[in-house]
């Protein structure tokens, strides 16, 4: 932070600025209602074995300041064998064109291993620093 003295009034204006800079990183309340959405489909429509219809939510990011267009959560059985127990908890990320898009298998496991993920205290924080890298990765390669 930048302090100029004698200045308090433009001192005020800076602090001002970082955190509204810092607001617009991330559509945060945005994404926890993605992430709330998809934990709780997850515990209604998620089996124990065999197949289910695959659980997808999705978001498009308006902030202009985060290099990031369509954020996606996907649930889906591994296979379409009745007797399969394997679930895949799938990200997926695009520009904001949709032209580019990253994809990032996140978990494999049971459905309660894929809750479990789910569920874990850092998983929301986790998923946020996967966006911020999508994001930097975009940026960095100038693509839109």
């Amino acid at each position: 932070m930048i302090n100029f003295e004698g200045n308090s009034q433009l001192n005020r204006k800076i602090n001002q600025l970082s955190i509204e800079k810092l607001e617009k990183v991330l559509p945060k309340n945005e994404i926890e209602i993605l992430l709330k959405k998809v934990k709780a489909r997850a515990e209604i429509e998620m089996t124990e074995i065999g197949s289910f219809r695959p659980i997808q939510e999705s978001i498009q990011n308006h902030k202009p300041v985060i290099e990031i267009g369509r954020v996606s959560l996907h649930i889906k059985p591994t296979s379409n064998l009745n007797n399969s127990k394997e679930r895949v908890l799938e990200a997926s990320v695009s520009t904001k064109s949709g032209q580019y898009v990253i994809e990032k298998q996140l978990a494999e496991g049971n459905r309660d291993e894929i809750l479990g993920y789910l569920n874990n205290k850092d998983f929301d924080e986790n998923f946020k620093r996967f966006l911020m890298e999508c994001s930097d990765n975009f940026e960095q390669k100038g693509l839109e």
